[in-house]
């Protein structure tokens, strides 16, 4: 049975010889947690390497762009799929896409005021606004749009529920149609 280290204590020394491992082991498409499990060390202690040695930090910023040739590598020899006829693989291609090029997996869309804008006429504006710009993209407008859409769906169907309520609720109090006289039409336009 292996015994884990004391607390406060890695149980391996750095040694300049890791700088290559770390690196090969990136080659191979193996990762920090692969490192650190390799040398029986923590997630900290790595971090604190990289802090301590200026020729550990080196290896490892040398390191990543070889684990994303390896990782971009897979995605060439499997982006397109043969399931059913060939086809791409769009998800793989979208993140490929996202990792080579530093993009977020989602980003934020930021429309200026459209917080503000009261209506959907007025939200709508904005959105136009923001396409002409070039802030959003129509896909992103597109989606945005629908997200409006389904909000206002959704106040609407609550108003709906919210009135039905009221009608049910007045049904069960219930009144006496002996306690109201009918009125015909005539009688009650001179009354207006």
């Amino acid at each position: 049975m292996q015994t884990l280290p004391a607390k406060g204590h890695s149980g391996t020394q750095y040694k300049g010889s890791m700088n290559k491992q770390l690196i090969d082991m990136f080659k191979e498409g193996k990762g920090r947690e692969d490192f650190c499990a390799h040398h029986n060390i923590s997630e900290h202690t790595f971090t604190r390497w990289l802090k301590t040695y200026p020729d550990f930090k080196e290896a490892y910023e040398v390191a990543i762009p070889h684990a994303k040739v390896y990782y971009f590598g897979l995605a060439r020899d499997h982006l397109i799929e043969s399931f059913e006829g060939s086809k791409i693989n769009t998800a793989l291609f979208n993140r490929i896409v996202n990792v080579r090029f530093n993009l977020p997996e989602k980003k934020r869309l930021k429309i200026e005021g459209i917080s503000r804008a009261r209506t959907v006429e007025g939200r709508l504006k904005k959105i136009l606004v923001a396409i002409e710009n070039e802030e959003i993209s129509a896909d992103e407008a597109s989606n945005l749009m629908n997200v409006i859409e389904t909000c206002m769906k959704t106040k609407t169907l609550g108003e709906l529920e919210q009135r039905l309520q009221q009608v049910e609720e007045a049904q069960h109090v219930g009144f006496d149609k002996k306690e109201f006289d009918e009125v015909p039409d005539q009688e009650l336009k001179g009354d207006i």
